[in-house]
């Protein structure tokens, strides 16, 4: 069986005892509960979301797999499947799923039946056909989707405050090499991480997108050793 989903319970307690925040000998433990596959298509998720104790899967060309894990310590059921569209990165945002589709289709489905996702809209992102995208990282933050792939061409920012009416706001094009993932410190910076940049360097990218519409860069980081491909804000640190 092809198993690509999979769910790990995480401890902080270490086998001394309490959970002691930075400590040298924090351990975290890692236990293994339960995983999915089809035995079938013999794809790799390439993008997960979780919503409400649904997982929403998406395996490329074969489409989205929507799996019941509402009790992981039982079994992981697939409840539904959308096989005629070719998902390769998913977010959510309340009752709402978002999912770039290949060929530059980013649509929005109703999950306000969580096992059942309808579609309702879609916007075309750019033009270009049958580009082979795996995976798509998509932000979301505000009313704004931020749209990334895997290290090539362009950041594109979507306006999802319709669900109904998705539209295209702005792309921005980096000076060289590609965008992977971004990650958003309020209440207007995106930290955009680069595969490449000017002479070679790997490059950090800080957008100003107090205006979604006109994305500015207000400053960037050149390092020879390199920038990680994975980025987070959290509190005021970036990861």
């Amino acid at each position: 069986m092809s198993k690509i989903a999979l769910l790990l319970a995480l401890s902080g307690q270490g086998p001394e005892g309490a959970y002691t925040p930075f400590s040298p000998q924090e351990t975290l433990n890692i236990e293994f509960i339960a995983s999915w596959g089809d035995g079938d298509t013999g794809t790799n998720g390439a993008s997960v979301a979780v919503r409400n104790g649904y997982a929403y899967l998406a395996i490329g060309g074969n489409g989205l797999a929507v799996l019941d894990a509402r009790d992981p310590q039982d079994t992981v059921i697939e409840v539904h499947r959308i096989d005629s569209v070719p998902f390769r990165g998913v977010a959510t945002k309340d009752s709402f799923l978002f999912g770039f589709c290949g060929n530059g289709r980013f649509d929005c489905y109703s999950i306000a039946d969580p096992d059942s996702p309808v579609f309702l809209s879609r916007a075309l992102i750019y033009k270009e056909e049958d580009k082979f995208v795996e995976p798509t990282y998509i932000y979301i933050s505000g009313n704004c989707a931020y749209v990334t792939f895997s290290g090539w061409w362009n950041l594109y920012i979507v306006d999802i405050y319709n669900p109904y009416s998705l539209s295209l706001m702005s792309q921005w094009n980096p000076p060289a090499g590609g965008i992977y993932q971004v990650a958003f410190y309020p209440p207007k910076y995106l930290y955009c991480s680069s595969n490449r940049g000017v002479g070679g360097y790997n490059v950090l990218y800080i957008l100003d997108v107090s205006d979604p519409a006109n994305p500015v860069v207000a400053d960037s980081l050149m390092a020879p050793f390199g920038i990680s491909t994975a980025v987070e804000v959290y509190d005021h640190y970036l990861y």
